[in-house]
């Protein structure tokens, strides 16, 4: 009975630290879509679907991701936004981590001006290739850019580091 509890308890420590959730931070310069395509709705003014692609450079990152690239769609009402897309975010060592994201918020010129959304990781190459994880972006205008600043969690198969998500929509 011993050897047993003893077992099970190893087996449990070692799934533990093998699954262990770590905290992201991060923070992404988002500038406008290099790449974009909208129509009008044609039900009302200033009503549209676009469908955009942008880069995000990391300010700082507990992931040590250093650019992105995101695919984003939107639905736009006057300066109200709603989108939902997914960034591809590469690290100092070439390894790729994805996510997925679903936000809304105001636009100004174009770009986030205020947004709010939120991410999950679904995976990624090398270290974050059974990456899974979750959070929230905060955006606001800044300097020709829109800046995110992200939080979450996240988990990998070997409790290898990884990233939170970069953020961006590109507005």
């Amino acid at each position: 009975m011993k050897k047993t509890v003893l077992i099970g308890c190893s087996l449990f420590f070692l799934a533990a630290f093998g699954l262990a959730q770590e905290k992201i931070a991060s923070q992404w310069k988002c500038g406008s879509s290099t790449e974009q395509h909208a129509m009008d709705v044609g039900d009302r003014q200033h009503h549209q679907y676009v469908v955009g692609k942008a880069a995000c450079t990391a300010a700082r990152s507990d992931a040590n991701e250093k650019e992105g690239s995101g695919v984003q769609f939107d639905e736009i009402s006057g300066n109200n936004s709603q989108w939902h897309g997914e960034f591809i975010s590469t690290t100092d060592s070439g390894d790729k981590i994805y996510y997925s994201y679903r936000g809304k918020g105001t636009l100004k010129d174009n770009m986030v001006e205020n947004g709010h959304h939120a991410w999950t990781i679904h995976g990624g190459t090398g270290k974050f290739k059974n990456a899974r994880g979750s959070g929230t972006c905060d955006g606001k205008l800044g300097e020709g850019a829109t800046v995110w600043d992200c939080n979450g969690t996240y988990t990998t198969a070997r409790g290898a580091s990884m990233a939170r998500k970069p953020a961006m929509p590109p507005k």
